[in-house]
């Protein structure tokens, strides 16, 4: 069966949390499985048996997924405990048996020596005597041959009770004398109040009433102390239990706010992207124009250059004909005189001829201009 010190149960269940909390988050099975352990067997402690059981059966999972017979052997020892308080003895029988196989295979004493006893136990719950006895005995062998005390003073404990059921007060009496023993220089008040429950039950059976009620009253006495750590511990849960929902919830509100903080600059990168795609679209647009028109101006500056130019030669057109007009209007008025004699009046040859030469002269002067 499952045991654990009620001291500091408190700091160990808020730490359990907290690490399991962080495993989860990173999937971290191995060290998970372990750390549901853990915790399952604190709560099992504290009697919250449901949530232990729900943890117990986590940790047996994620055993079989990891192929890990520690961890599958020591949860279903765990689930057996769970279904032996409950009173569920067959299925407790079963779980017990399949997590010594495990054990016994993994060559784990501690595990074995602890499943014997358990296995022994519900023997004595069956009042099957004999098996009893022998897992029992084999468990205080295991203890002994290997020092491992809080299985010595468990096993002590149940055979000294598996004596008073048959009688044998001699026998119940020296097992758990030397259980108390143990028990007590291991702090296991557990155990050492098992075994002076079955030091009064013996003594009072053989009629030594002084001694019975010696060890009654150091039964109540651990009784009670184990009582008030109880429901000191009892209390320091509703505490731990407050605290941890205290810091889900600021967590949860960290989250919260951390989730606004990153939406909030996720929507500020997003509207500096646009902003700055508009901005580099409207310089895009502004160089585009701002080219055009420093070409629109090489263009004008290109046409008013060439409208001048123009003009120029507008200008220079015009004297040139001009001077053209002016030099070959004498010549032409000339070869006109001279026509105008030629036909109005009767002419010697000789000053025709000398008249058609001066007319041939001004056509080549004429002429000579052209070229």
């Amino acid at each position: 069966m499952i045991q654990r010190d009620l001291g500091n149960l408190d700091e160990a269940i808020e730490s359990f949390e907290v690490v399991l909390k962080y495993e989860r988050n990173q999937g971290i099975t191995e060290g998970l499985a372990r750390g549901v352990m853990n915790t399952g067997a604190t709560l099992f402690s504290l009697r919250e048996l449901e949530n232990a059981a729900r943890l117990f059966q986590e940790a047996w999972e994620i055993g079989i997924q990891l192929k890990d017979t520690h961890i599958i052997a020591v949860a279903l020892n765990n689930l057996g405990s769970y279904h032996q308080q409950k009173g569920d003895l067959n299925t407790a029988m079963t779980r017990y048996k399949e997590a010594r196989e495990f054990a016994v295979g993994l060559q784990n004493l501690n595990n074995c020596g602890t499943l014997s006893h358990n296995i022994g136990w519900v023997y004595f719950k069956w009042n099957i005597i004999d098996t009893s006895f022998i897992y029992l005995n084999e468990a205080l062998t295991l203890s002994r041959e290997h020092n491992l005390p809080l299985i010595e003073t468990a096993s002590l404990g149940s055979l000294a009770e598996v004596s008073l059921k048959i009688k044998d007060y001699p026998q119940s009496i020296a097992y758990a004398t030397k259980g108390y023993q143990v028990a007590k220089s291991a702090s296991k008040f557990e155990q050492a109040k098992k075994s002076l429950r079955s030091l009064h039950q013996a003594y009072y059976a053989i009629d030594m009433y002084d001694s019975a009620y010696k060890y009654l009253q150091e039964y109540n006495a651990i009784n009670d102390s184990i009582l008030a750590l109880q429901e000191n511990q009892r209390i320091q849960q509703i505490t731990i239990s407050n605290t941890i929902a205290q810091k889900d919830f600021q967590l949860a509100q960290q989250k919260a706010k951390a989730e606004k903080e990153q939406d909030r600059i996720q929507k500020l990168f997003i509207a500096f992207l646009i902003v700055t795609s508009l901005l580099m679209g409207l310089g895009y647009t502004w160089y585009r124009l701002r080219k055009a028109n420093i070409q629109l101006e090489e263009h004008n500056t290109k046409i008013q250059t060439q409208h001048q130019q123009l003009t120029e030669l507008n200008h220079i057109k015009d004297r040139v004909f001009s001077i053209i007009s002016h030099d070959i209007r004498a010549p032409l008025n000339n070869i006109k005189g001279l026509m105008d004699i030629l036909l109005v009046q009767a002419l010697e040859e000789e000053q025709r001829q000398m008249i058609a030469g001066k007319v041939k002269k001004q056509v080549r002067e004429t002429s000579d201009i052209f070229d």
